[in-house]
């Protein structure tokens, strides 16, 4: 995808606007700028494959009379519409998302079916749930279906129109996709059974969560919900709940490190993390290394943050830099590099370069400048 971006760019942008080979083109003007619009429009691409869109639709967005660069625009999406599905034609292949909405519309015919844990957010998806609920032998298990809000609140929960496109009432709301599929199945919330089977304070705490997350065009009726519940009531609902406020995100991290480590005090007792954000999760685990304690993050590692993959990136960044000092003692303190020597003569060299050779006033960009001062 780079190589034919970069290609459009050299060839058909610089002809539309008339360019000299001498006089700069803005759009791809380097392999890796070609290769931060590839991603993009890769991007762009799986989405328009995930939510199923027509890429006809593409004509109706710039007018003939508009300028030029909207029509450039125009002509560099053909690249995802004509050049890259003729490209993987000639490959025997599909782009990803494509091959799993053709998975996905596979439907079974036989024997029991069950499709648990999915909100359907993706229409492909939301088809293959929508024929096990409607399958002689299926069942559709949906994850966490608010009860409790009251039907006006349910409500006003947006929905997709199938037509437009756009969403009506809160699309932000928890329940939003939950309630999409329902409408997508033509089923109410009322015919959905309920297999929680909660204690009273498990109920409770539902009811506070389901409250706390009312939209916020029928806020008025908190008083009347909570109302129902008595001081024990919510004492009891909330019991080994805990509420930290942290200032930033470092001292966030820490305080998860904290309970962690407070449950490890108990012989017997068990703990998990449960968080979305890697970012953060990747800050606990730090922090915990800090007390010898190791842990097994089930979502595993991206591939970037592993130490070789770091270390060829410092490589990269070092010399697109052009030896700046900072990514030069990074690259040099890295754990891995090595350079044909044994490590801990790497350590001494880097201390001997950042404390007589990169203190001070700044050398000039490049490996030469180092050399002539290592020289002198």
């Amino acid at each position: 995808m780079t190589s034919l971006v970069h290609r459009w760019a050299q060839n058909y942008a610089r002809a539309a606007l008339s360019l000299s080979d001498s006089e700069t083109l803005h759009v791809s003007n380097t392999p890796s700028d070609a290769a931060y619009l590839a991603i993009d429009l890769l991007s762009l691409i799986d989405a328009v494959h995930r939510e199923r869109s027509d890429w006809d639709l593409l004509n109706t967005l710039v007018p003939e009379d508009y300028s030029a660069f909207w029509q450039i625009s125009l002509e560099f999406l053909k690249i995802a519409t004509a050049t890259w599905p003729d490209y993987l034609k000639t490959l025997g292949l599909v782009d990803p998302i494509e091959r799993r909405n053709a998975v996905l519309a596979i439907r079974a015919h036989d024997g029991p079916v069950i499709a648990a844990g999915s909100t359907g957010s993706i229409p492909a998806t939301a088809d293959l749930l929508k024929a096990v609920a409607t399958h002689q032998q299926g069942a559709l298990i949906l994850p966490g279906l608010d009860f409790h809000l009251d039907q006006e609140s349910w409500q006003s929960i947006g929905v997709l129109h199938p037509a437009s496109g756009e969403a009506a009432g809160v699309a932000g709301h928890p329940q939003f996709n939950l309630k999409q599929l329902l409408e997508h199945i033509g089923a109410d919330r009322d015919e959905v059974v309920d297999l929680s089977n909660l204690s009273k304070p498990e109920t409770d705490r539902t009811i506070l969560v389901s409250e706390a997350l009312r939209p916020a065009e029928t806020t008025d009726k908190w008083g009347e919900t909570l109302s129902r519940l008595s001081d024990d009531d919510r004492e009891a609902a909330l019991a080994g709940v805990t509420l930290a406020e942290a200032g930033n995100e470092q001292e966030e991290a820490r305080i998860a490190a904290l309970a962690l480590r407070e449950i490890l005090e108990r012989p017997d007792a068990r703990a998990a993390l449960v968080t979305p954000d890697r970012a953060l999760a990747r800050r606990v685990l730090l922090e915990l290394k800090r007390w010898s304690i190791h842990v097994v993050d089930t979502a595993g590692m991206p591939l970037a943050e592993t130490p070789p993959a770091l270390l060829l990136r410092l490589m990269v960044e070092c010399v697109i830099d052009r030896f700046d000092p900072i990514r030069l003692l990074a690259l040099l303190k890295h754990p891995l590099a090595s350079f044909g020597m044994p490590r801990s003569d790497v350590r001494r060299a880097a201390r001997f370069l950042e404390l007589q050779i990169l203190r001070g006033p700044r050398l000039g960009s490049g490996i030469d400048p180092i050399r002539q001062e290592l020289s002198r």
